[in-house]
């Protein structure tokens, strides 16, 4: 299980079990697993005491709240909710950091849980989880990397999310409400594809744009987060194909791509055409 987890991660996980340990206590939870990460992960730790958050102050919340054991326990038992904290980290890693585990994916999952010990501790000691949440979640993503580097995706597309990581794209402003109302669409779990209307001019792609810049640079709900827009170049696509069914075969590929891809929100620009 913890094969492809890095030196940190691994000296968190140990740690945790230390803990539990020490504390006496018959489980291994998400409040061992923050202690431990508060104990051994120093560059994290260090970001973390920005919100007041230190080992020692958690340690004594622990004691107070759960308390201490009376006896030492032999076996290691994680709780239900450790077991899906460490199982979307493996799982996030795999999309963003080919697969290996770091203590950001372990810390960034148990916020995305938003519940156990951990949270309700986190919350009684007035340290706003929702801030942590959207700083803290899955900063790991590389955009520079994916996973088709030289396949149809990067031959017919452009990468709006780079061009907004380079800053060569405008912000836009007075369209906060189509924005938002894009971003609604986009996070639902069925029936997910937006279309903008309106007359040539208005600002429909740059709208897009605004989208790509605030995915960019994190200022998105986090399903949202580290996704990248796709511009595809439909007359690019077209051209070339003489031969029937030429383009219907470039299109399957290129939606195999897309599938694969999970990052990806593909732009059709002037669909109606």
């Amino acid at each position: 299980m913890f094969g492809e987890f890095n030196e940190d991660a691994r000296k968190v996980i140990v740690g945790a079990k230390k803990i539990m340990k020490e504390l006496k206590h018959p489980y291994i939870g998400s409040e061992h697993l923050i202690l431990s990460i508060l104990k051994n992960d120093e560059n994290l730790s260090k970001k973390l005491s920005k919100y007041g958050l230190n080992y020692n102050d958690f340690y004594k919340e622990i004691v107070e709240i759960v308390g201490m054991g009376s006896k030492e326990s032999n076996w290691f038992l994680y709780t239900p909710l450790l077991r899906r904290v460490i199982e979307n980290a493996i799982e996030d890693s795999r999309e963003n950091n080919n697969g290996v585990v770091t203590t950001n994916h372990l810390f960034a999952s148990l916020l995305e849980e938003g519940e156990g010990v951990a949270i309700r501790i986190l919350i009684g000691m007035n340290i706003d989880v929702d801030d942590l949440y959207s700083n803290f979640a899955y900063k790991v993503t590389n955009y520079t990397k994916t996973k088709n580097s030289d396949g149809l995706i990067e031959e017919f597309g452009t990468d709006l999310t780079k061009l907004a990581l380079k800053k060569e794209l405008d912000p836009v402003v007075g369209r906060e409400e189509e924005i938002n109302r894009m971003i609604e669409i986009l996070s639902r779990r069925t029936k997910n594809n937006p279309i903008l209307t309106g007359v040539a001019g208005v600002g429909k792609t740059a709208i897009v744009e605004e989208l790509a810049r605030l995915i960019a640079f994190g200022e998105v709900p986090i399903n949202l987060k580290n996704k990248r827009i796709i511009s595809l170049d439909m007359a690019t696509m077209v051209a070339g194909t003489k031969y029937r069914g030429e383009f219907e075969d470039r299109m399957r590929k290129l939606l195999k791509e897309v599938y694969e891809n999970k990052d990806i929100i593909l732009f059709i620009d002037e669909i109606h055409t």
